[in-house]
């Protein structure tokens, strides 16, 4: 299929409106005081953000989704998860242009209905609590009762956490972050035209360089959550 000089103008004006109708369609909805308690976690990669979701997910007593999402796509699209993984987070730039431009093919199917049912399943998500990490949720849940958090690192920070934990050398390890982190930005610009360094997307972003204990910032981000008028269960053992 061609396309002309406006497809890329016209890619973006559709992927403009579906993000406007979708913010519209979540207006006059409970406050966040009345819902369960829903995390949109974007990180870095060796920022922390896996130990720090387990964390929140244990405090607020709600299930982390990861790979979960991609599972229940698949259920709902009837497509196989290792076919729709092409079009995760984790996928690349090209995938995800390729999405794009099926949505005006009548010969690609499936990239359209992934993001229809990713919506959809994370809309459900924010109806029984969760902690979701990536996948654009901070975009999809913008007017929703949720939390979204960044959690970020320098370049050489992460990369030693990651080196440590999966015995990679320093260079991959630094080759690693900037792959996936790249392929992270390339996914949310492409799917809805924002990128993930804007803070303005986000109600707290963290910079684990400065708090190294992630029970510390599991804190911090509770305890803003309490302050935004978040719903956030007493620990046990507190007094009340």
């Amino acid at each position: 299929m061609e396309f002309s000089d406006s497809s890329p103008r016209k890619e973006q004006a559709l992927i403009q409106s579906i993000v406007n109708a979708e913010l519209i369609f979540q207006r006059h909805l409970p406050s966040a005081g009345n819902s369960p308690p829903v995390v949109a976690l974007s990180r870095d990669l060796g920022a922390g953000g896996a130990e720090i979701a387990r964390l929140l997910a244990e405090r607020l007593g709600v299930e982390i989704f990861d790979r979960q999402i991609l599972e229940r796509v698949a259920a709902q699209s009837h497509l196989g998860a290792e076919q729709l993984s092409s079009m995760d987070d984790k996928a690349g730039v090209d995938k995800v242009t390729t999405w794009i431009r099926g949505l005006f093919s009548s010969h690609t199917a499936y990239p359209e209905s992934y993001r229809y049912h990713l919506v959809n399943v994370i809309l459900g998500i924010c109806q029984s609590g969760g902690v979701i990490m990536g996948r654009g949720a901070h975009v999809i849940l913008a007017t929703r009762p949720a939390f979204r958090v960044r959690i970020v690192g320098g370049a050489e920070n992460c990369a030693e956490r990651i080196a440590s934990r999966e015995g990679l050398s320093l260079n991959e390890a630094r080759a690693k972050a900037h792959q996936v982190n790249t392929e992270r930005e390339d996914y949310l610009f492409n799917m809805f035209k924002r990128h993930l360094h804007d803070a303005s997307l986000f109600d707290l972003v963290i910079n684990t360089d400065k708090f190294p204990d992630m029970e510390t910032v599991a804190e911090l981000i509770l305890v803003a959550m309490a302050q935004a008028g978040h719903r956030v269960p007493p620990q046990q053992g507190a007094a009340p």
